[in-house]
């Protein structure tokens, strides 16, 4: 998946994907939405996620995620194209860009 530096949109809602997000997601330049939802992914969401300058819908929500969305990732909302970002802000992960929390 992450030789594809053309791929627009990754939807991999509901899939019970396990394990963490992989720094290489960054390599995926041209993406524009990333659903992520429902799975079981773990720890945090690696800042390399604020590599995708053209991301505009990123959604993590109903993951295991912890900790705090980075500043690298926040940073494409006040400087970049996203418009939507979604994670479990409501529990386990601390967000001060986000535009919607589950």
């Amino acid at each position: 998946i992450y030789g594809l530096s053309n791929l627009l949109e990754l939807d991999l809602n509901n899939n019970k994907l396990t394990g963490t997000l992989s720094t290489q997601v960054g390599s995926l330049n041209s993406l524009n939405v990333l659903r992520l939802n429902n799975n079981l992914l773990e720890e945090t969401i690696p800042k390399e996620v604020g590599q995708l300058e053209q991301l505009k819908d990123g959604f993590f929500s109903y993951n295991n995620f912890t900790g705090q969305v980075k500043p690298e990732i926040c940073n494409l909302r006040t400087d970049g194209s996203l418009e939507k970002l979604q994670v479990d802000c409501l529990s386990e992960v601390s967000c001060d860009c986000c535009t919607s929390c589950s």
